[in-house]
């Protein structure tokens, strides 16, 4: 099932692109070009409870069907990212290097490179360049909250209580969860190393991640805060 073509999220999509577009090549100009990756976020998390909503009220819903086609969706891309990142970095890379590209590489296929990333942050990191598959960070983020977002969906309408008030109440749990995570951040030194190569573990990591909530705010219409909180209390 889809929804019907909607050209101000495809605006919206191109706004995201150039905004990110513009932090890498320009760092010093548009230092906060990574809010793209949140606008994108939100658009994800909009348009897929959209369709998972539609599909739970018609009585059509399948989780199965949901992997799968997500599956359809992402994974032959991903391989032939994966493939083609192994083969270079044979003949680019140190021993070394070719060594965590492949454990990048495990990350990247299971979804989990937002939590590798992290624990490799600190003094002796290997710089970004040596990183290619980096960018997986976001699409971890994306996948984790596919895998979580469904059920949690289906459980919120299956009650009997208001889903808005549970969406509403998922938003504060998220924000409140982000402002402590940020706060032990600025407190402990051990945690700031951590989280401190670069904006996009920091402002995307579990648990401070607007990936959690913000989709599902904005299909509610509740307003969704805790992305610029989390900016500025890190």
């Amino acid at each position: 099932m889809s929804i019907p073509y909607r050209s101000d999220i495809d605006g919206l999509r191109a706004i995201a692109i150039l905004t990110v577009v513009a932090f890498h090549a320009f760092p010093e100009v548009f230092p906060g070009g990574f809010i793209g990756v949140d606008v994108f976020f939100v658009i994800s998390g909009f348009l897929i409870t959209s369709i998972l909503q539609q599909e739970m009220d018609a009585g059509r819903w399948s989780l199965a069907s949901f992997y799968a086609r997500r599956v359809l969706r992402i994974f032959p891309a991903l391989v032939l990212v994966l493939l083609a990142c192994l083969i270079a970095g044979w003949h680019t890379l140190l021993a070394q290097e070719y060594m965590q590209l492949g454990k990048h590489l495990g990350l990247g296929a299971a979804f989990l490179s937002n939590l590798g990333l992290w624990w490799e942050a600190g003094y002796f990191d290997k710089v970004s360049e040596a990183k290619p598959l980096l960018h997986l960070w976001s699409l971890a983020i994306e996948e984790q909250f596919y895998i979580v977002w469904p059920l949690l969906l289906w459980l919120i309408l299956r009650s009997r209580r208001s889903a808005a008030r549970s969406v509403a109440t998922l938003a504060a749990v998220s924000l409140l969860l982000s402002i402590w995570w940020c706060g032990a951040i600025a407190l402990r030194p051990s945690i700031r190393r951590r989280a401190g190569p670069g904006s996009c573990l920091r402002e995307h990591g579990w648990p401070c991640s607007p990936s959690v909530c913000s989709p599902c705010v904005l299909r509610y219409g509740v307003l969704q805060l805790q992305s610029c909180w989390a900016r500025r209390c890190c």
